[in-house]
């Protein structure tokens, strides 16, 4: 870093002094700086590309209106490709092994929730296998779960649904009679599910969580993510699903990512990803699905990315503050809502 500098020095002398022309000056110190810092700290194109982000400093320092070339911009890590670059990239960050447990929003809003990104069409509508293409949930499950397929050991996806006539605020219910094996398995399981249930309300995900919680118990304490796909705001009573985040789930190590589908409104999403009272570690975090569509093209890596992206930090402090293996108090059966088959 200090040979990067050097060279930077250089090429602000020569801007300063003018012994060149100004794009040229900078330049002859762009490659000053270059050649200083291989030399000077041997090339790795990872450091050097990080060191290049003073640029910001750059950019205070140099006569206002000066426009630095966009390769000395604030480099961002480059986005993957497909989704084996997703798998290594959350391998290097730290996440060795995880499990999935599914949670699907049943609640009768999902039928209008679509107006402004379906056209008005359910978002569990099944009218989409006629024009060979998946429903939002579908999506969502066919993207995470082939994105996590090989960070899990057994394969096995335990999937549940809550919300529905059945269920409603208090219970959730089995989406198969066993855990699917893979994405084709899940969706089958969905589309018998979804086909004869009465979607209700209200929505609310503590009877899911503590279910989770439950299924780590029995797992020993292993890592899992629990993927929620909802349509929308939570409106359960007596803060159930708060208290689920922070006093249950919290206590094990489970990863909670909500997964927005449909119009929204997403205000009760982003105050649990964010503004949640104290807890243990940060377990929560929403992702809006039709807002990263539509920035990134509809791209299924990038929503990969973006939907995973704490989940390494949460498996690291998992793995470092006991929780992996450990036997913490089983507080899942706290509340109202316990979950059901």
């Amino acid at each position: 870093m200090r040979a990067i500098l050097v060279g930077v020095g250089a090429a602000l002398g020569i801007y300063c002094l003018n012994l060149f022309p100004g794009a040229l000056a900078f330049l002859l110190g762009l490659g000053a700086a270059t050649v200083t810092g291989f030399v000077g700290a041997g090339f790795s194109p990872e450091t050097f590309m990080q060191n290049l982000q003073v640029s910001e400093i750059l950019q205070k320092v140099l006569p206002a209106g000066t426009e630095l070339p966009r390769t000395l911009g604030m480099i961002p890590a480059p986005r993957p490709r497909n989704v084996q670059e997703v798998q290594r990239n959350l391998r290097s960050a730290g996440l060795e092994n995880c499990s999935l447990i599914v949670g699907l929003d049943f609640t009768k809003s999902n039928t209008d929730q679509g107006y402004a990104t379906y056209n008005g069409r359910s978002l569990h509508s099944l009218e989409w296998a006629n024009e060979g293409k998946l429903n939002p949930y579908q999506e969502v499950l066919h993207i995470i779960g082939d994105t996590l397929a090989n960070l899990d050991d057994d394969g096995l996806i335990p999937a549940y649904y809550f919300g529905d006539k059945t269920t409603r605020d208090f219970a959730v219910k089995a989406l198969g009679e066993k855990p699917a094996h893979g994405f084709d398995e899940l969706n089958a399981q969905y589309v018998k599910a979804i086909g004869g249930a009465k979607l209700d309300g209200p929505t609310s995900f503590g009877p899911l969580i503590r279910e989770a919680c439950k299924i780590v118990h029995e797992a020993n304490y292993e890592f899992h993510v629990l993927l929620i796909i909802t349509d929308g705001a939570v409106n359960d009573r007596n803060n159930d699903t708060l208290n689920a985040i922070v006093e249950a789930a919290a206590q094990y190590p489970l990863a909670i990512i909500a997964v927005g589908v449909g119009d929204g409104p997403w205000g009760e999403m982003t105050k649990f990803d964010d503004e949640l009272p104290e807890r243990r570690f940060d377990n929560f975090t929403f992702v809006n699905y039709e807002s990263i569509k539509r920035k990134f093209d509809g791209s299924e890596v990038i929503f990969a990315e973006e939907a995973l992206r704490e989940t390494p930090a949460q498996y690291k402090f998992c793995r470092a503050n006991g929780l992996l293996g450990g036997r913490p108090v089983a507080t899942f059966a706290r509340g109202k809502g316990r979950g059901g088959h």
